[in-house]
Parts: structure tokens; sequence; C-alpha cells
């Protein structure tokens, strides 16, 4: 077995790899720059609060289970060979985050998206999506958008938690092939939800 402490930068080409008895551990919020470099985690990760910096030629994250990340900035596609989860933010610079058939978890506690724009966004036409579980509060006092997929809960008749769901889906319009946004919304108790929703959509 390895150990590695990271404490301060750090960065990497080529592959960055967590052998199978290997751990990475962050203290403190380091920054660990990938330049063209993929992410195969087969140990353990500990992120700490570090921002992992995708650049460089597109790359993949991949390993033998899900790697929970704190930040992690996107200047380049990143595709997912294995689910991941983000305690943080995934920052769209100007990559494209690609999930196929995985899954993307965003945590309650402050897992967002952000700054997603035609041009650098999360987007696919795999079974993959991004996921959210978090508590909705009766009346109108929500009025924010969990995990910042896209949707947002104006008011909900009662308390309630739901698991909010956003995936892709290739499909084929009079203009030709596109690929359409859905959503899910799946509530813990009340099945019905009776909630009002609003969601939005970008024209790329």
């Amino acid at each position: 077995s390895s150990d590695l402490l990271c404490q301060q930068a750090a960065s990497a080409q080529g592959s960055f790899i967590i052998g199978s008895q290997s751990h990475v551990v962050c203290n403190g919020s380091p920054a660990i720059v990938l330049q063209s470099t993929g992410f195969d985690n087969n140990g353990n990760f500990e992120a700490g609060e570090s921002a992992l910096h995708f650049s460089g030629q597109p790359a993949t994250i991949s390993g033998s289970a899900t790697t929970a990340f704190f930040d992690v900035h996107l200047n380049t596609d990143v595709a997912l060979k294995s689910d991941a989860a983000f305690r943080g933010a995934a920052l769209f610079y100007g990559g494209f985050l690609l999930p196929g058939d995985q899954t993307v978890r965003l945590t309650d506690e402050g897992g967002n998206f952000y700054f997603e724009n035609d041009n650098s966004r999360m987007t696919g036409n795999g079974s993959g999506y991004a996921t959210i579980y978090t508590k909705l509060l009766a009346g109108a006092e929500n009025n924010a958008g969990p995990g910042n997929i896209g949707l947002v809960v104006l008011h909900s008749d009662q308390e309630d938690y739901a698991e909010f769901r956003r995936g892709y889906a290739a499909q084929l319009t009079p203009a030709g092939s596109s690929i359409a946004r859905w959503y899910e919304v799946l509530p813990a108790y009340n099945q019905n939800l009776n909630a009002q929703l609003r969601f939005w959509y970008l024209d790329a």
C-alpha cells in the first residue's frame, strides 16, 4: 500500500492513477492540475476541500468505485467511466461533462453546477444523469434550484424529501438529430408532490 498527502499544489500529465491499495489524502484546499490527464481511482481518495483542474486534451474519470470530489474545474471535456460525486462545485469554464451511462451525484450540503452555458455544460446521450437528494420546505419558502441543475421549486404544499434528476436522450426532430434534456422528481413520501416548478434549458 502507499499513501500520498496533498497539502499544496500538485500537477500531473499522462494519467493520475490511484492504485487499489493506495490512499491520496488532501489536507486544506490544495489545487490539483491535470493537464491532458485522466483521473483513475482504484483506491481511496479523500478530497478535503481540494480543487481539481482538468485542462488540455479531453480526459476521463474512471475507477473501481464512485469517487467523491470537492471542486472540479472543467476547462476541457471530461467523460465519466465510473460514477462521480461532488461535495463542492462543478465549474464549467470551457469543457463538457459527459456522464455517458454513469451517475453524477451532487450532495445536499453544497454540490452544485456553476456557469453552465451553450459551450460548456453537462450533456450526452447515454443513460447517465445528475442527481441530488434534498429537503423541500412547505409553502413558498423554497425558491431555490437543488444543485443548480436547471429546475427550481417555487412552492411545495407540504414538507418532503425528493430526489431531483437531470439526464439526456437522443431525439429526432424535423430539423434533424438533437439531444433532449429531461428532469425527474422522485418524492420520498408525497407521491403527488403538488409543487410548483420552473425549469430552464440551453439553446445548444
